[in-house]
């Protein structure tokens, strides 16, 4: 692999709350993404997802709430579209981690708010607005998780 497709692997220590056994047996579809409020990070099962995908060089552990491991390759941008206001409309999530062993995509609010988005939860849907302040998603909660379809 050349060099100018590798990326320095993050430092300290990544967690994730929710476990890959936690929405394995829902029956969900790489179309779902997750709000995992105790990730560190975004990740994502499918590196094919990322644009510009750049490898770690090696793994990166990350922790999850039931004390398992699982493993992070590399991240780069991951396109999301979802139908709040208008159809089609896109953005672009910042580093996004390809770890195949989430199975599906889990996104970090924290790590949203980091990367100038916004997000509230009051007593229904979980309302996102992206970087210039448009509402991007109201995410519905099912079974204690706030999930939504990518369109």
């Amino acid at each position: 692999m050349e060099e100018v497709n590798k990326q320095r692997p993050p430092t300290g220590v990544l967690y994730t709350a929710m476990s890959h056994n936690a929405v394995a047996d829902t029956g969900s579809s790489a179309e779902m993404f997750y709000v995992d409020s105790g990730a560190s990070d975004h990740r994502i099962p499918l590196q094919d997802n990322l644009h510009a995908y750049r490898n770690f060089g090696k793994p990166v552990e990350i922790s999850e709430a039931n004390g398992g491991k699982i493993n992070a390759y590399g991240s780069r941008t991951l396109g999301v579209a979802t139908p709040a206001n208008s159809p089609g409309q896109e953005a672009d999530i910042q580093e996004a981690y390809y770890a195949p062993e989430v199975h599906v995509r889990l996104v970090s609010p924290g790590r949203l708010e980091g990367q100038g988005w916004d997000s509230h939860l009051c007593n229904g849907p979980m309302g996102v607005w992206d970087q210039d302040g448009d509402l991007f998603a109201n995410i519905s909660k099912a079974n204690s998780i706030y999930c939504c379809m990518d369109d």
